[in-house]
């Protein structure tokens, strides 16, 4: 037993005594909860969690976290007024005579004793162990899915009307005479339970089985059926003395609940039947609404099993049935996949494409990696290629070396989740909401599968994706290694490039004319190329930067018309002597200022490269840049604009104008535009090219936000 006020073991279950050790463990409960926080209370405990500050000021506060807050209890006449204002913080719904007092989490589960409304917590029953944890929300969802809003009780006993009579039977004997009661009283019974379950039942109430039955054949009653879990020749021996009887009976791989529905009520119990033990106690009720509901999950789970006779050949035979399964409840599926993980023998691969599915089975942990590693099985995993994930995966394999993990490119991140186990049974998820917190609100329907033609291939997938990963991170370092090539091998042309030209210009700044060693036009020679190298470099730099991410942007707020006017200053410049009279480079301005937030040298290298390039094209007639104020999606831009009367871009270029080495000219890398365009979009902007509509030269446009 615990003495202390909350457990601190990874997996603690315990007592805790006293109560102000007891009110320390609940208040930590409650602040601990981060997505969910379910909660039944009996008729007294509404008033004890109202009553206390803590308490409730722990509610609210959970609330405002955003976690979602669920309590089932029973509402009375003597409770109404406290239940109304725990409505106000919580979704509250009203359950007949509960008498279960417990609370769970995503991590931990706690419960206490019968409450009077004027008598403090005094002794609390703790545990963060999994398995109990997620036995207790499957506990709680049963409660929550049979009750009534709550706010329909209030009204009840506010209007003075009869509510529907839903109620738990704890004694024995009473369970006893309940179950003889449903059976003698129905004109059809459906149940689902372990078929110890049945053998307690035939042991208990086997006449009113056989009447029912004898009735059945008569054409007086509509039969009796029973779902349940065939797992050995002992099962197989009770099913086939059943079904010589004339009971009907389907046989399903998972049961998620133990229940029985007639046309008039139904019957649910939280105990375990396996063993031939009664159940301790039975929630009943008439809700017509919930017998509905109890019906159609009854027809669902039916129509998803197998014949009973299909089963009992297989185990008889030592084989095992082949199924697939697609499941709705994102709890059962969870719940599912944990106990195939721990029942893992050899391998337990999973695929995870979401960095918000990695981190939720992190957080909650779904996946037992000690428990696995413990069993003797190997684990591998296949996560999202992100710097998060990654930082997370170093913690988990500093304590556990074993997990292989590889890391899914961007384009393979599809949403989907898949878990294969041991070669033969595997768990397939689709992505409802990625952005919830709450695996079970993220997550939509599953398929299970143990058929060996889908799990073979869908191993078989898995292994092709484990390679590709391995792949990507061979291409991935190769890429590393030639981006730093590159970049080492364009310092190291550059290093010779400077005082070549350099010294280019002091020898041409002191010419006189005179023939000397090199001629001027030799010398001009020298210059240019060695300014065309220059430039070569520089580009590859810049590609380098762009494609590795470190492409760093020094803004400072300037007038872009001023930008725009030097930069084709210097460009008059470089047209060539042949061109001088037959080009002209107009610029037209946006009569009010420009202002942008932008790197100008970047800037100057875009303008630039669009002058130069129209430059290049243009033989003869006009070059114009201009600038104007746009709006476009409610915001504002700087639109730049250079149109030419050059040859135009050529059809074959139009769809890869601005990807690397895009050209088709003799001359240049065809980097310019490449480079230019991610320049424009690191700033926010966009960059677009076209034909002009009379044939004659192109247009390139781009724009850059302006300043707030």
């Amino acid at each position: 037993m615990y003495n202390t006020a909350k457990p601190a073991d990874a997996k603690d279950t315990g007592i805790v005594r006293g109560t102000k050790k007891s009110a320390m463990v609940i208040t930590d409960f409650l602040y601990a909860a981060r997505a969910r926080l379910n909660l039944t209370a009996d008729s007294g405990l509404p008033s004890v969690i109202i009553g206390n500050e803590v308490y409730r000021r722990g509610l609210v506060d959970a609330r405002k976290r955003g976690v979602r807050i669920r309590i089932v209890t029973d509402v009375t006449k003597d409770n109404v007024a406290v239940c109304k204002q725990l409505a106000d913080i919580c979704e509250l719904r009203h359950m007949e005579g509960i008498k279960a007092n417990f609370g769970v989490s995503e991590f931990e589960y706690l419960s206490i004793g019968a409450q009077r409304a004027s008598r403090p917590i005094s002794q609390v029953v703790y545990s963060n162990a999994k398995e109990i944890v997620e036995q207790q929300e499957y506990v709680f969802e049963s409660f929550w899915n049979r009750a009534l809003p709550a706010k329909n009780k209030i009204r009840e006993i506010e209007d003075g009307t009869t509510p529907v009579v839903t109620k738990i039977i704890c004694d024995p004997v009473e369970v006893v005479k309940r179950a003889k009661y449903v059976i003698d009283s129905s004109d059809r019974l459906s149940a689902c339970s372990p078929f110890d379950g049945l053998q307690t039942l035939g042991d208990v109430a086997l006449d009113s089985i056989k009447e029912a039955l004898d009735k059945h054949a008569k054409g007086r009653h509509n039969g009796v059926r029973w779902i349940g879990t065939i797992n050995d020749k002992k099962d197989a021996e009770i099913a086939k003395a059943f079904l010589n009887m004339g009971m009907q009976i389907r046989h399903a791989r998972y049961i998620p609940l133990n229940f029985s529905v007639t046309d008039k009520e139904f019957n649910f119990t939280v105990s375990n039947l396996e063993g031939g033990h009664a159940a301790l106690s039975v929630l009943a009720s008439n809700d017509p609404v919930y017998v509905a509901q109890f019906n159609a999950l009854f027809e669902e789970l039916w129509g998803q099993s197998v014949d009973a006779s299909l089963r009992i050949k297989e185990v008889e035979e030592g084989k095992g049935i082949q199924t697939t399964e697609v499941i709705e409840s994102p709890a059962r599926s969870l719940a599912m996949a944990s106990e195939l993980m721990r029942n893992a023998k050899n391998e337990v691969l999973v695929l995870l494409s979401t960095q918000n599915a990695f981190r939720r089975s992190v957080e909650t942990g779904r996946i037992d990696y000690k428990r696995i590693i413990a069993n003797g099985a190997t684990l591998r995993m296949l996560v999202p290629d992100d710097e998060g994930v990654k930082q997370i995966v170093s913690d988990i394999q500093m304590e556990m070396p074993q997990i292989e993990f590889g890391y899914i490119d961007k384009s393979l991140q599809t949403g989907m989740s898949l878990l294969l186990v041991d070669s033969t049974e595997l768990v397939v998820w689709e992505m409802k909401d990625d952005t919830k917190d709450d695996p079970q609100e993220a997550i939509g329907r599953a398929t299970y599968s143990n058929s060996k033609s889908l799990v073979q291939s869908l191993y078989q997938i898995y292994g092709l994706l484990w390679k590709q990963t391995e792949l990507y991170d061979t291409i991935k370092k190769h890429n590393k290694m030639q981006s730093e090539f590159v970049n080492i091998a364009a310092h190291e042309i550059r290093t010779p490039v400077q005082p070549i030209l350099g010294m280019a210009e002091i020898l041409e700044s002191q010419f006189t004319g005179e023939k000397l060693e090199i001629t001027k036009d030799e010398m001009q020679l020298i210059i240019r190329n060695a300014k065309r190298l220059e430039r070569l470099t520089t580009d590859i730099l810049e590609v380098t930067k762009i494609e590795s991410g470190s492409l760093k942007l020094n803004k400072q707020t300037l007038d872009l018309n001023i930008k725009v006017q030097n930069v084709a200053r210097d460009a008059k410049d470089t047209i060539p002597a042949s061109k001088k009279n037959s080009v002209q480079l107009v610029v037209e301005p946006e009569p009010q200022p420009l202002l942008v937030s932008v790197d100008k040298s970047r800037v100057y290298e875009v303008i630039a490269n669009l002058l130069g390039n129209a430059i290049k094209f243009t033989n003869d007639g006009n070059i114009v840049i201009s600038t104007e104020k746009k709006k476009y999606g409610g915001k504002d831009y700087a639109l730049v604009t250079v149109k030419d009367q050059g040859a135009g871009i050529d059809p074959e270029m139009m769809s890869r104008l601005f990807t690397k080495f895009a050209s088709k000219s003799q001359q240049g890398t065809g980097l310019g535009l490449f480079i230019a365009r991610s320049i424009v979009e690191a700033h926010g902007g966009k960059i677009w090219g076209e034909n002009n509509p009379d044939g004659r030269g192109a247009i390139f446009r781009f724009t850059l936000p302006l300043a707030a």
